[in-house]
């Protein structure tokens, strides 16, 4: 009688102890399909990265002739990516791609959400006047250059605050990223400074080339085929370590964080979250105005909430869950 309880015993703590142990690890370059919106997610895996720049990897040099010329020998610095410094995150998901439009209408058939522009009846598109983006009545997340425009199904959604960015990514299944997930998604772990490397290419994203309205911000050494945003995924060439896509330039992304210039000199060594308050959200990746010091990993800019613009979207990011 000894052996088959026993028996029946091992079993038994066979079958608890497979039950209780944990999954196995996503590997890096694991993807995966969201239901709610068919949004393709791609892995990124738990770990430390260097976040941020050192105090001469903040001072930067353009490469457009344009920017040259306005900004003298065409120096830039930003003190607000200072310092660099050690962060510990979580094992994430996040989007290979900015939420494209025909994925927010989805989102909005499904719910009967009303953007904050519509609710208010204006946006704000870039227009050839000297306040370049003002508002427009009409302008909203169909129509992101107002009335008579129309928005693309493949293009990524625009003119939305970080209040519509939320609520999709909570009806997805998700939330905004932060900060800290999305400079990791973006340059991995050996520090590059573009999602593809460290040498500038502007054939590998959307920003301010040949098409570009901007004069003044205009690289007309090369030529995207777009004069504002390209349809998500159509520079595969600018892909980051871990699969993400359009991370560098095409649109500016809304992340989860408050903002502060400051935060980095503070900031916790594990999955930091930002600053508990603030009156203005960080955004990340630059956009289709922007040229190559503005597009980088470590860049940060930073608007009001309720702000909404045609160089402005989101991706979306979730936990790591069996």
């Amino acid at each position: 009688m000894k052996q088959p309880i026993l028996l029946f015993i091992a079993i038994l703590l066979s079958t608890v102890a497979c039950e209780q142990a944990p999954p196995s690890p996503s590997r890096a370059g694991e993807t995966r399909i969201r239901p709610a919106d068919d949004m393709v997610m791609v892995y990124v895996p738990t770990g430390e990265f260097e976040m941020g720049t050192s105090w001469l990897g903040s001072i930067r040099r353009a490469f457009s002739p344009r920017d040259r010329e306005r900004a003298g020998f065409g120096l830039y610095v930003f003190s607000n990516e200072r310092p660099r410094h050690t962060v510990y995150l979580d094992a994430f998901w996040i989007d290979q791609t900015e939420v494209t439009v025909a994925m927010f209408r989805t989102f909005v058939k499904d719910t009967g959400y009303e953007t904050t522009a519509e609710r208010q009846g204006w946006g704000k598109p870039w227009t050839d006047r000297p306040d370049e983006w003002p508002q427009v009545n009409g302008a909203d997340w169909q129509h992101p250059r107002g009335h008579g425009s129309s928005a693309v199904d493949d293009h990524p959604v625009t003119q939305v605050s970080w209040e519509d960015a939320a609520a999709y990514c909570a009806w997805a299944g998700g939330q905004l990223p932060t900060e800290a997930q999305w400079e990791k998604a973006c340059r991995g772990t050996d520090g590059r400074i573009w999602p593809w490397g460290n040498t500038y290419d502007a054939n590998r994203l959307s920003s301010c080339e040949a098409q570009c309205p901007i004069e003044r911000w205009k690289d007309d050494r090369y030529d995207d085929g777009y004069a504002f945003t390209a349809p998500v995924g159509s520079f595969p060439d600018g892909v980051s370590p871990y699969g993400a896509l359009d991370m560098a330039g095409n649109l500016w992304e809304w992340v989860a964080d408050w903002y502060a210039d400051d935060y980095y000199g503070g900031s916790p060594y594990e999955n930091p979250l930002g600053p508990d308050s603030g009156t203005v959200r960080a955004m990340r990746g630059g956009a289709w105005y922007n040229t190559d010091v503005w597009v980088t990993c470590s860049v940060r800019h930073q608007n009001p909430p309720s702000d909404l613009y045609d160089d402005l979207g989101f991706r979306c990011a979730a936990p790591d869950q069996p």
